[in-house]
């Protein structure tokens, strides 16, 4: 196991994995794990546990072996060689990502697939049409967003406007957010009718601006919010 920011100091196989970073997590514990360690959870199921050290450099990550066989009291050698090698496995794939993240959270320059995060004060760069071009990627999990900024506009709008479906789109690297509507209920109708499909985006191109204004709103919210993450620190260097 070798990364870029992650240094493995005692691996247990089935059991736990203890870890320091090269550079502290910039951002407050709560934020991190809410916006980075969570959305990886959500992936990679609920075999492992996060526990953070003292501080913003040293964390555990616990395999959850009740998660990966059940809860066996007596394990048969089997299980428990799956369970080694399974944790082995997951832990990987875990600080890899977590790997990933720090190189996003200390990027300066744009390389191979890593941007740096947007700038708290211009993290839009230009609005055209359906897109929101950013500059740089948003300080969170794309999962993240979605789950606490833009669900809460797209209900809004949901609720408005009955029978269209409004969905949001990251592209080149998280730099571009657009968004697209479908007209489900009218071209359904339109359908049984033996017409052609609706062309979405033109025909509700009013809606599209309202959202487009609201999903800016959200974007600046969630720079702001990273950097107050940030800002909590900031007194509190890592030791």
């Amino acid at each position: 196991m070798e990364y870029k920011y992650v240094k493995c100091l005692k691996f247990c196989p089935g059991g736990n994995i203890d870890c320091v970073l090269t550079e502290p997590i910039p951002c407050s514990i709560n934020y991190f794990i809410q916006a980075f360690w969570m959305p990886i959870k959500h992936q990679i199921g609920e075999k492992l546990v996060f526990l953070p050290g003292v501080d913003r450099r040293r964390f555990s990550l616990f395999y959850n072996q009740i998660a990966a066989i059940g809860d066996v009291n007596l394990p048969s050698p089997e299980q428990i060689e799956f369970c080694k090698q399974d944790s082995e496995k997951i832990i990987d794939v875990a600080l890899h990502h977590i790997d990933i993240i720090m190189e996003h959270l200390y990027c300066k320059e744009p390389h191979d697939d890593i941007v740096p995060l947007v700038d708290e004060y211009c993290p839009i760069k230009n609005i055209d049409d359906e897109t929101i071009t950013l500059n740089g990627r948003l300080p969170m999990q794309e999962q993240y967003f979605i789950k606490k900024y833009w669900t809460p506009v797209v209900d809004y709008h949901h609720a408005r406007n009955k029978g269209i479906r409004f969905r949001i789109h990251f592209s080149e690297h998280g730099t571009k957010v657009s968004i697209s509507a479908e007209l489900c209920r009218y071209n359904a109708f339109r359908a049984k009718q033996g017409l052609p499909k609706y062309d979405n985006n033109a025909i509700v191109r009013p809606q599209l601006q309202a959202i487009m204004t609201d999903l800016a709103d959200v974007i600046l919210t969630a720079a702001f919010d990273y950097a107050e993450a940030c800002r909590e620190v900031m007194q509190k260097p890592a030791h």
